[in-house]
């Protein structure tokens, strides 16, 4: 039978479907850390997509999204091989943390990582070479872990030629999302890594709060679908949005540490030098206020009250245009 993929543990013929793992490192103990593989080799020939989650190890609906989907994959019906990676992060997802126990590391501000470097640098190496390079297409699901409330939005990027960039923002669109964020490619995130060798990657943020809400999960299955069905792996006809608004922005910090208290709910408008939230001491004398940087939409917010200095507080996303359908 003719062999469609090997990898790690994994060797798959057409048609075939299998799960594994990719051994990485060592530890004193003996045991290993590897990361777990779950492979579908379709019946007919066509692109390889890589679909990833547990990048920080405090995201579910990506992981379990992954796993269902490779579950209802019929090879006989698929084209082309899909590679998923339900957990990249095994140490940080071990301990529901969003860096690693081992390193302190977070792993998505460290790609395309080192083969000598520290545990956390070691996996990315791995994951993004060994992994990711293999892809055509490439899917990394995120969510707000412990700390956010994160509405979904698909981030893509303007980076490569003009072609390149036409292929990625039809990706982002085809994911089936209302919300799109405009990437800089400035992060050393995975899926920058891999659009920066040419494959076209977006990152998709579903889920919030540490949670496996079933109707997020539904809906980052659709994503998944939506992207095989773009990529013309799988058959159907895909679940669009009338419209797709286009954000730009990023993250503000917290310049005190204490207690965060939301003053706004993620999708809200917000006008510049609003009040979105507030620290205060321990003993409830606030410290500082966050305010809207311009006029946006709210798409995240911390919800754990707990907060240090330089942490993350809000996102307000500027509203750079609407484009329908």
């Amino acid at each position: 039978m003719e062999r469609a993929i090997e990898i790690g543990t994994v060797t798959v013929g057409r048609g075939q479907k299998a799960r594994g793992a990719l051994p990485l490192a060592s530890c004193g103990d003996g045991s290993s850390i590897q990361l777990p593989l779950l492979v579908v080799a379709g019946h007919e020939p066509g692109p390889t997509m890589v679909v990833s989650g547990g990048v920080h190890g405090d995201e579910y609906e990506g992981p379990r999204a992954i796993q269902i989907m490779w579950r209802e994959l019929d090879p006989t019906q698929l084209r082309g091989i899909f590679l998923g990676v339900p957990v990249v992060n095994v140490p940080a997802f071990e301990v529901g943390k969003r860096e690693s126990p081992v390193d302190g590391l977070n792993m998505n501000r460290i790609f395309p990582g080192r083969p000598d470097g520290f545990i956390s640098e070691r996996i990315a190496y791995h994951f993004i070479h060994d992994v990711v390079f293999k892809a055509d297409y490439y899917l990394d699901l995120h969510a707000g872990g412990n700390a956010f409330a994160m509405v979904p939005v698909v981030v893509y990027l303007e980076t490569g030629s003009d072609e390149f960039i036409l292929r990625e923002v039809a990706l982002a669109k085809a994911a089936g999302l209302d919300l799109l964020w405009k990437g800089t490619g400035h992060w050393s995130s995975a899926h920058v890594e891999a659009a920066r060798h040419g494959i076209l990657a977006i990152l998709a943020e579903i889920g919030e709060e540490g949670r496996c809400r079933q109707d997020r999960l539904d809906l980052a299955l659709r994503v998944i679908r939506n992207v095989m069905i773009h990529a013309k792996m799988i058959d159907g006809a895909p679940q669009l949005p009338q419209q797709w608004i286009v954000v730009a922005g990023t993250y503000m910090h917290s310049s005190v540490g204490g207690c965060f208290y939301p003053m706004r709910q993620v999708r809200e408008m917000v006008r510049q030098g609003e009040a979105i939230g507030f620290i205060t001491d321990l003993w409830g004398q606030v410290l500082e206020t966050i305010q809207a940087p311009y006029d946006g939409l709210l798409m995240s917010t911390r919800t754990l009250p707990s907060i240090r200095p330089g942490e993350w507080t809000a996102f307000v996303g500027k509203i750079l245009d609407v484009w329908e359908q």
